[in-house]
C-alpha cells in the first residue's frame, strides 16, 4: 500500500491558536498544539507543532510528524518528519527539513539571500522571490495572499489557489462550533481546511491514495 503522496503537502501544517497577552517589550509566550493524524477515521499518529515567537517579529515554528499504517499487527507504512522554520513579516527566512518516507530519506534546506529565497537542497536553485511562503496553515491571513507555495518535503514550488466554502458546524473535543471551511488546490491536492471566526485552525482533511479519507483534529 502506498499513501505517500498525501503526506508531500501536508508536512507544513502550523499554528493558529492566539498568542497569549505579552508585556509590552517582551515576545509572547511559546506555543504548542497536537493535532491526532486519522486514516479512514483510525488513527495513525500525530502532527506537533511549536512556534517561538520573538521580541523582534521573528518565529520559530518546528514541526515533527510520525505516523504508521498497520495492516493485522504489521507495520506496512511509515512517515517521519522534522522542519525548522523561520519568518519574518510573513516572509519564510529559513528551511531546514528532514523526511523520511517509508524508508526514503528526502531533505529540502533554503535560506533568505541576496534579495531572495534561495535553495541549498534537494538542488541548488534561486526562487527569484523575495518574500516566499511555505504551506502557513496555521496563518490562515498569510495562506490567503499566496498564489505559490514551498513543498517542505519536496522542495518545488506548488501553484496554490485557496477557496472560501462557506461556513458550517463542526464537532472539536466534544464542542460544537461554527467554522469557516476553505479548500485548497495546491500541488495536485485538494485540501479542506476549517477554522473559527479568530482564524484559529481547528482541522484539515484531504484523500490519500486509494481514495483514503485524511484527517488531522485539533487535540484538546
Amino acid at each position: 500500500m502506498r499513501i505517500e503522496r498525501a503526506w508531500r503537502i501536508l508536512v507544513p501544517i502550523g499554528l493558529a491558536l492566539a498568542a497569549p497577552a505579552a508585556v509590552p517589550g517582551d515576545a509572547p509566550a511559546a506555543r504548542e498544539y497536537v493535532f491526532d493524524v486519522l486514516l479512514d477515521d483510525k488513527p495513525i499518529g500525530t502532527h506537533r507543532y511549536r512556534v517561538v515567537p520573538g521580541a523582534d517579529g521573528t518565529e520559530q515554528v518546528l514541526s515533527e510528524a510520525d505516523f504508521q499504517v498497520r495492516i493485522l499487527g504489521l507495520t506496512v507504512y511509515r512517515y517521519r518528519h522534522r522542519a525548522e522554520e523561520s519568518w519574518r513579516d510573513g516572509c519564510l527566512m529559513r528551511l531546514d527539513a528532514t523526511t523520511q518516507d517509508n524508508g526514503d530519506v528526502l531533505t529540502v534546506r533554503g535560506a533568505q539571500a541576496d534579495g531572495a529565497f534561495q535553495l541549498q537542497q534537494p538542488r541548488a536553485q534561486r526562487t527569484g522571490r523575495r518574500c516566499l511562503a511555505a504551506y502557513a496553515y496555521w496563518d490562515l491571513p498569510r495562506l490567503v495572499q499566496q498564489d505559490e507555495l514551498l513543498n517542505p518535503q519536496t522542495g518545488q514550488l506548488d501553484a496554490a489557489r485557496l477557496d472560501f466554502l462557506g461556513e458550517e458546524p463542526l464537532s472539536n473535543a466534544g464542542a460544537s462550533m461554527s467554522a469557516r471551511r476553505y479548500r485548497l488546490r495546491a500541488g495536485g491536492l485538494e485540501i479542506h481546511l476549517w477554522y473559527d471566526a479568530d482564524g484559529r485552525w481547528l482541522q484539515l482533511s484531504s484523500t490519500a491514495r486509494g481514495d483514503r479519507a485524511l484527517r488531522y483534529r485539533l487535540r484538546g
